[in-house]
């Protein structure tokens, strides 16, 4: 079940990282292969163990008292390859005869010393204790009382042939009740529809413990496709902003860069403070990345309350920018907001950067979206001034 569970994991992970190209879940896939590898070796020493736990003496005397025995013969017998205590677990396949009921084929394990293989041949004769009644799991009884002696060498040779019954197969579950223990669900074919579901229901739980903290960013993949990262001509802009203010804990911005893909900025580290630190808003989250590289000289001059910016109209003023530059189909492109006074005016400034393989074209907007200044070198657009 553990491995289901990290089967789902592995799967959220992966849908996480094809889905949102995000690449901070690589990680998972080879930690849950860590996991995994491990849970499927010791998957398969169990079961390659299963039957190792042997009834007592009396557990057997105890069931064939309680729910009678039957003759048996040998139809095959096979070794595991596990040895405990250099006695060889085999499955033994058996044709069951019981008293008053019709003959069938099943299976058990047991371990064998290597001086009792002659006793457990394909054609001897065993007696076996019905482990529960109506079920075909039989223990085989070492050392049957004077009359189960009497009816193996007289009835022993009437067992119908193997290929003249039907086959039931054992359920390792009856066998572990039937030793005392017992089994959340049952390991046996009666238990494979209940054993079905509940692995899926923990391949869903582990795909959702990856996937639900990005559930935002799925509905946004559902919701605008390809246009989700793109923070310049898609639509998420305010979702970053909001979510850029939260992680800073105030409206004070120095800038804001809006990239494809990705929304960095230069804010206060601390509300009221006059150092500035670096923030970014990556695939839904927003986190401090450390102080920015550089400072500025008049904090006052620089910050802006952030509240005033409408970060929806960006992308109709991207467009604007496509039409006035020329470059209709960008190869990369950005949106820096500031009061950079470069330009000739220290009033928040909405700066659009276009380039493709040939050219380049810049538009700088004011706080509205009017066209302060522009330029740009292809030929014949406004921009270029032709």
């Amino acid at each position: 079940m553990l491995l289901a569970l990290v089967i789902g994991v592995c799967f959220g992970g992966v849908a996480v990282i094809v889905l949102l190209d995000n690449p901070n879940l690589t990680w998972v896939a080879p930690a849950a292969a860590s996991v995994a590898i491990p849970l499927v070796i010791l998957w398969r020493v169990g079961k390659s163990l299963g039957g190792v736990r042997q009834p007592s003496a009396e557990q057997v005397r105890q069931r064939l008292d309680a729910n009678g025995g039957a003759l048996a013969r040998v139809d095959s017998v096979r070794r595991t390859g596990t040895t405990v205590n250099d006695r060889h677990l085999c499955e033994l396949t058996l044709t069951v005869d019981p008293p008053g009921e019709d003959a069938y084929a099943t299976s058990t394990r047991m371990l064998i010393d290597p001086i009792e293989l002659a006793t457990f041949q394909p054609g001897r004769v065993l007696t076996v204790a019905r482990i529960k009644p109506g079920h075909p799991d039989v223990w085989i009884v070492r050392q049957p009382d004077a009359a189960w002696q009497n009816k193996m060498s007289t009835d022993g040779p009437y067992i119908p042939a193997a290929e003249h019954v039907r086959h039931q197969p054992s359920d390792p579950a009856t066998a572990v009740a039937g030793l005392g223990g017992r089994q959340l669900i049952s390991s046996g074919p009666k238990g494979r529809g209940l054993r079905i579901a509940a692995y899926l229901v923990l391949a869903i739980a582990g795909a959702a413990i990856i996937v639900v903290p990005n559930a935002s960013e799925f509905q946004a993949v559902v919701e605008y496709g390809d246009a989700a990262d793109d923070f310049v001509f898609g639509p998420r802009q305010t979702e970053a902003v909001d979510a850029l203010v939260a992680e800073v804990g105030s409206t004070e911005f120095v800038s804001l860069t809006f990239h494809d893909g990705f929304v960095t900025a230069d804010a206060v580290s601390a509300p009221g403070a006059v150092t500035i630190d670096s923030f970014m808003f990556r695939w839904g989250s927003a986190d401090r990345t450390g102080p920015a590289t550089i400072q500025p000289e008049d904090p006052a001059e620089a910050i802006f309350d952030v509240t005033v910016l409408d970060a929806s109209i960006i992308p109709a003023l991207a467009e604007q920018a496509r039409q006035l530059t020329g470059v209709a189909e960008p190869t990369s492109y950005l949106v820096i907001v500031d009061r950079d006074a470069t330009f000739g005016s220290s009033e928040l400034s909405i700066q659009i950067s276009l380039n493709d393989d040939y050219y380049s074209g810049h538009v700088i907007f004011d706080a509205v979206g009017d066209v302060i200044s522009m330029w740009g070198d292809v030929p014949g657009s406004p921009a270029a001034g032709e």
